[in-house]
Order: C-alpha cells, then structure tokens, then sequence
C-alpha cells in the first residue's frame, strides 16, 4: 500500500510541476513596477526647456509658475499605473519631436500580459490633442467612449510606443512595417534598456499645453517621455537619448508600488508546492521515517 501512495503522490508532484512549467512560460517574468532612475546624461535640451519654458516663449515650452522640473532630477522610478476610482483616465498629447513623428503609435499594455495593447495616439495627432481611456468591470478598455476591442485587461498597465520608421540602425527601413516596441518598463525593453521617463506632478507648478488654460501639475497627474531609438541597441544604439519623440500627460492614474502577482508568479508558487511535495516523498521513504511509523502505530 505504501508503494501506491508513493506511486500517487510521484504523479501528483509530476502534474504540478507541469502545470508549474506552463505558468512560468505563458507570460513574460521580470515584470517590474520600478525602474532604476534617474537616467543620465540625456542627449539634449528638449524635456528641460518643455520644463522651463512658457507656451509663448521660443522655443516654447508648458511652464507658467511654481517650482520647476528638472529633466534629470525629476525622474520618478515608476513604471506601471492603475486608474483612479473614476475607473477613467484622460490623456493629453503634449510633444513630439522625432523624426518618426508622423507613424509612432502611443498607448497602454496590460502589465499581467503586455501583448493586450490598447492604442491612444498615432502619428496623426498633435499636440493639445486628447483621448479619454475607460476601464470596465468586466476587462473591457474604452477609448473616448468606444469599445478598443481588448479583452481581459487586468486594470494594472503601462505605457508603450510602436515604432514603424525606427532611427537609422534600429528598423527595416519600411515606415508601414512594425519594428520594435518599447515599453516603461525596463525590463521588458531590449537589453532592459530605459526607453521611458516619468514626471510626477507635485501640486506647487502651473503647465499649460495649449490650446487649453494653464492649471495644477497635480499628483495624480504624470507626464511620460519616450525614446523611440534604441538605447544601447545594435551598432551601439540608434538613440539620441533626447526622450522627446513622444510626450504625453496622463491624469487620473495612480502609480502602482506593490508588485502585482501575475501568472508568473502564480507559477512560482505551483513549483514551491511541487517541491515540498517531493520533499514529503522522499522522507517518507527513508526507513528511519518508516520505524517512525510502525512505533507509532
């Protein structure tokens, strides 16, 4: 009898383990709500004179009072978001100085599966335009009011851009074709590179993207910088590290500071199980554990 059961339970830690197996693979490890920030040094003056610079100032920029950002400085280290309680946020299309500014696509990935991508801008948008962004209940995202087609959205999300005419070294040259997509966070960039900046508003400093009346930078309220060449990619890097080809303010999100399990972990967790599993079988087989038994029956 104790062979069946040591039979039964080598099947069930087999099982477990594959299921553990399947979980690991079907979704992306090294999720992270962090990045290591601040990134330094950036290739221009684009995002500090954005910080420093009144709309009627040239070039211009979104600053009117209060203390001012700086582009180094002011980097927070958060990658992914969740919406507020009003289960919506809006977006506002802020800079976009790229020489791919007529084909890069601007949205927001699911962080459990970055594959569900929900887009927001593209590349014929410009500045002081804005889209609305609705999470239902049920995992369905709404994009100004209208079904996006996406299924299953975990509520927790970052930020991406779909690159179609990459800087020299870092596409196929063919601006109607895909060639990469970059993500807030690191870790799910080539080479975990920082693609991605964010600024936190701070309650104290007055911005204006026009054509819109100027108001609080609220703490609710975050402007995201992306890089659309390849930082450190191949051919050292297609990057000039400006982070101003796509610019956007997003308000009503919350960042996310605990790591949100996903399946992955899920995983992790079936294997622990597996392990103390086997851990039990193989005590149980030695004759030490089996005397054990007998004295205490």
């Amino acid at each position: 009898m104790a062979g069946i059961g040591n039979l039964r339970t080598s099947r069930t830690a087999c099982v477990l383990m594959g299921a553990a197996a399947i979980l690991l693979l079907a979704l992306p490890a090294n999720a992270d709500v962090f990045n290591a920030r601040p990134v330094t040094p950036l290739g221009n003056s684009d995002l500090d004179i954005m910080f420093t610079r009144s709309p009627l100032d040239s070039p211009a920029g979104i600053y009117v009072s209060g203390p001012q950002f700086s582009a180094v400085l002011s980097q927070a280290n958060n990658a992914v978001f969740t919406s507020t309680a009003s289960g919506g946020s809006i977006a506002s299309f802020v800079l976009e100085l790229s020489a791919a500014s007529t084909s890069n696509v601007f949205g927001i990935y699911d962080f459990a599966d970055p594959s569900k991508k929900v887009e927001l801008f593209s590349g014929a948008n410009s500045a002081g335009d804005q889209t609305v962004v609705t999470f239902l209940l049920d995992g369905r995202v709404l994009v100004l009011f209208q079904d996006s087609g996406v299924v299953g959205f975990s509520g927790s999300f970052g930020f991406y851009i779909d690159v179609l005419d990459a800087p020299a070294g870092g596409g196929d040259g063919n601006p109607n074709t895909l060639d990469y997509t970059l993500y807030s966070e690191d870790s799910l960039n080539p080479g975990g590179a920082a693609q991605a900046l964010g600024f936190q508003g701070n309650n104290a400093t007055t911005l204006q993207i026009l054509p819109f009346a100027a108001g609080l930078f609220t703490t609710g309220e975050w402007i995201i910088a992306f890089e659309d060449g390849l930082v450190g990619g191949p051919l050292g890097g297609s990057a000039d590290n400006d982070y101003s080809d796509m610019v956007v303010l997003v308000e009503s999100v919350v960042p996310v500071t605990i790591p949100v399990p996903t399946v992955s972990h899920w995983g992790l967790a079936i294997l622990a199980l597996v392990l103390l599993t086997l851990a039990r079988l193989q005590f149980s087989r030695r004759p030490d554990a089996a005397t054990a038994n007998v004295h205490a029956r």
